[in-house]
């Protein structure tokens, strides 16, 4: 099986549930309990949209490790990546930890 190295990080989620949001109704209103335990429901969703938005960066890396994949394919996921922020996208160096140089 391809990748491993990083526990399959592009697949990770963290759930958000709804538990929370059920806990907040349970809470007074307009208190700092309700506010804090929705605000926290809020910042989880915000992480997993940020994961999500990482994930293609990761999954290139983590196959690039295990051999599957040539720095070509992590080159173009975060050319892609980039491309969502608005960041330049071109040329993209590619280096791991292992390769850096004392």
């Amino acid at each position: 099986m391809s990748g491993g190295s990083f526990e399959y990080l592009c697949y990770w989620e963290i759930e958000a549930h709804g538990a929370l949001l059920d806990m907040a109704m349970a809470l007074a209103d307009d208190s700092p309990e309700r506010d804090e335990t929705e605000n926290i429901w809020t910042a989880i969703q915000d992480l997993n949209d940020r994961i999500l938005k990482m994930r293609d960066v990761w999954h290139a890396v983590e196959w690039e490790q295990s051999g599957d994949y040539g720095q070509d394919q992590v080159r173009s996921a975060i050319e892609k990546y980039r491309s969502t922020l608005g960041l330049c996208v071109s040329p993209v160096h590619v280096q791991f930890s292992s390769e850096a140089k004392p």
